[in-house]
């Protein structure tokens, strides 16, 4: 998988980061033609996804692995070391990792959505900080919510949709409506109601 942006100091150059099934995370420069500009290997297991979002004019990815695990890199860092490592790493399935969705919903809040190889529905509401607007990057996990019960096979797609409903999809042919329930003033309480099941034939 990959995910591009617009680099900040230059709108005609894009940076590309490709999820390989090797392992490795490859950062590219493109402008004319590709140009590598770093090749991480931090993990044996094959990435799956590549998100990149923006954070106060600070480029974030989140790469999404094989072994269930939910890893996040700070682009900014990535010219100060050697070796570029994720600021923050987490196993959150028992097997791969085949959908998400991303989203900001509230200041420094984003709501992480995953369906997995495991059948399991996770929402993950995670905090950003930065030390200062070029500082280090800070990642806090606020609370979580997962349910199993939906899906009898891997879960092939995951959305957030408006006014906090989700939206799941599997290999079973179901279709599983959820809404997040959500308050801002208590970060530690996430759950989800279920609306509803559909059976498709595709």
């Amino acid at each position: 998988d990959s995910s591009h942006f617009p680099h900040i100091q230059s709108t005609d150059n894009i940076i590309l980061f490709s999820g390989c099934s090797d392992g490795f995370l490859r950062v590219y420069l493109f402008k004319d033609k590709f140009e590598l500009l770093k090749s991480c290997h931090f993990n044996s297991k094959c990435i799956l996804n590549v998100h990149v979002i923006v954070f106060k004019l600070h480029p974030i990815v989140f790469t999404m692995s094989t072994d269930g695990v939910i890893s996040i890199w700070d682009f900014n860092s990535l010219g100060d070391v050697d070796v570029f490592q994720p600021v923050y790493q987490k196993r959150y399935h028992k097997a791969g990792i085949n959908s998400f969705d991303v989203k900001n919903i509230h200041d420094n809040k984003i709501l992480i959505t995953t369906g997995g190889d495991d059948n399991d529905v996770q929402l993950n509401v995670i905090s950003l900080s930065l030390k200062n607007d070029c500082g280090s990057l800070s990642i806090e996990e606020l609370c979580k919510w997962h349910c199993d019960k939906y899906h009898s096979s891997q879960i092939t797609e995951i959305k957030i949709l408006n006014n906090n409903y989700i939206i799941s999809a599997s290999i079973d042919q179901r279709v599983t409506l959820l809404k997040m329930i959500y308050d801002k003033s208590c970060e530690k309480n996430l759950d989800c109601k279920y609306i509803g099941q559909y059976h498709t034939n595709i």
